[in-house]
């Protein structure tokens, strides 16, 4: 038997006419002989089938010997019982074995989403220039404001982008594995067939929504937007915790349940989950990462501690350290809100807006990023503003 070259799977070669008389006149030949004609596997999983079958006949000769010698079985029934299970024993070995099976899953998944088959998908994208990203795989996806200025300031600015994400994904072969927003920007992990139509679709819907509710124009986010291919197992697991401990690491939070708008709470199955109404989220991915709940609150305190870890002078002990919990971008803009008592930035002098700054820096606890954004006030700006009233 070796792998035959039939598109598609892996197929076994028929044995010469005289061996298989002698099968069907010493066995039960219709179940043996269906199992022998075609042993068929996704294309995928070629390498991991060729490596399986060499362990296992190597173990189904050692146990072939050890019947014979024993006389409890036939050698051509040995052979009957062992093909019969083989199949189903090599699926049940590669099921979420490795990265590879998990893009096949992912595969298998894109097929159900959208509405168009892929067959009119691929020809569509013949007829397209070619794009200068890739376009199929894995991604992390991420996307700030213009001039790091905010975008999300109260629960429908969030909850607009994720029904838009939702409908993005599901007319552009897309599903989402792992997201999280941030107040000035936005970070996806997603499988796609289309890259490019999905953000598209994403940004265009959104920013026209935005602009429309708050008398706005212009573009929310900087252009173009950032991508990365994830293409292993090691990448993908630090990129979904790197996503997930985001709001931690930028001090807006002490652990990942206390952040509400990421993928984290998706994760929590049995619970209500507020966010689900806006968004579907595929477990494909999570279900491959982490064996358990608890497995998965220990690899984000792990991805933590090797974030903060820095080694101790002298005795070479690691010390875990974060910083203090600063506030977030909407905090600030609530704190604005009560200094200028009803006022608008554009009612105010230079002087007062300068002394603005300073409350909210100093008695605030705001980054300079975070005044620059509540206030319209370019970054560099804010700095010698606040320098030269020093």
């Amino acid at each position: 038997m070796v792998p035959g070259g039939r598109a598609g799977g892996l197929a076994v070669t028929l044995p010469p006419a005289r061996l298989v008389l002698a099968i069907r006149q010493k066995t039960p030949c219709r179940s043996f002989w269906q199992v022998v004609v075609f042993l068929v596997f996704p294309k995928s999983i070629f390498l991991t089938a060729s490596s399986f079958l060499k362990k296992w006949l190597k173990q189904m000769a050692l146990n072939l010997a050890l019947a014979k010698n024993c006389g409890k079985v036939s050698p051509l029934e040995f052979l009957n019982r062992n093909f019969c299970i083989l199949r189903l024993k090599f699926v049940g070995e590669i099921v979420m074995r490795d990265f590879s099976s998990l893009v096949s899953a992912a595969d298998r998944a894109i097929v159900s989403v959208g509405s168009e088959s892929l067959a009119i998908e691929f020809k569509n994208l013949k007829i397209r220039e070619e794009p200068r990203r890739v376009q199929v795989g894995f991604f992390h996806v991420w996307i700030r404001g213009s001039n790091r200025y905010n975008v999300f300031y109260n629960t429908d600015d969030f909850v607009g982008f994720l029904e838009r994400c939702d409908r993005a994904a599901k007319n552009n072969k897309t599903f989402v594995s792992a997201f999280v927003l941030m107040d000035n920007h936005v970070h996806l992990q997603i499988y796609t067939h289309c890259l490019n139509d999905f953000m598209r679709s994403l940004l265009m819907s959104f920013n026209q929504w935005y602009n429309r509710r708050k008398g706005l124009s212009g573009q929310l986010f900087n252009s173009p937007f950032c991508s990365k291919l994830i293409d292993d197992e090691d990448y993908l697991r630090y990129n979904y915790l790197y996503i997930l401990t985001n709001p931690v690491r930028a001090g807006m939070c002490e652990n990942i349940t206390k952040y509400r708008w990421s993928s984290y709470h998706f994760t929590k199955k049995g619970y209500y989950n507020y966010l689900s109404k806006f968004l579907d989220i595929n477990y494909l991915v999570n279900d491959f990462l982490f064996k358990s709940y608890n497995d998965l609150h220990a690899g984000a305190e792990k991805h933590l501690r090797d974030w903060w870890s820095v080694e101790e002078a002298g005795n070479g002990v690691k010390n875990y350290s974060k910083e203090l919990i600063r506030p977030t971008d909407n905090e600030v803009a609530k704190y604005l809100d009560f200094i200028l008592k009803g006022k608008s930035l554009s009612d105010i002098s230079r002087s007062e807006l300068v002394k603005t700054m300073q409350i909210l820096r100093e008695r605030g606890g705001a980054t300079y990023r975070q005044i620059s954004a509540v206030t319209r006030v370019s970054y560099y700006d804010v700095i010698r503003m606040l320098k030269e009233e020093r």
